[in-house]
């Protein structure tokens, strides 16, 4: 779930936007906390696990960038379940799995007007 994390922080950073984040310390709920400022000159690193992000929540995002553009600064929320909206697939992962689909009314395995493999070499 770092992904929507940084598209949040990355969105408010592109904005020249500084801010606090917030986040509970441990599971137990005695109330520890962490926080940290954050602004453009501040170098961040993302670091995933290698599971590639298959979807994005977008109400988990909205409420994050909420979150983000309050007075107290963004807090990290519980994700909620997204009820009737599809997901959205992040750029990186579109790059990895897109594929030529053809179009709607084409015949399976048949090749769309215009696509690459349509068009004939010079």
């Amino acid at each position: 779930h770092l992904a929507h994390l940084q598209v949040v922080i990355g969105a408010k950073l592109r904005r020249s936007e500084s801010f606090f984040f917030t986040w509970k310390k441990d599971a137990v709920g005695d109330g520890q906390r962490g926080s940290i400022w954050l602004e453009k000159s501040i170098p961040l690193y993302f670091e995933f696990d290698g599971t590639p992000v298959t979807s994005i929540n977008r109400q988990w995002l909205e409420k994050l960038t909420i979150s983000a553009n309050s007075a107290q600064g963004m807090t990290l929320l519980e994700e909620p379940i997204e009820e009737s909206a599809p997901p959205v697939t992040p750029p990186a992962a579109q790059a990895r799995t897109t594929r030529a689909e053809p179009r709607r009314g084409t015949p399976t395995g048949a090749t769309p007007v215009g696509s690459a493999a349509g068009q004939s070499r010079r």
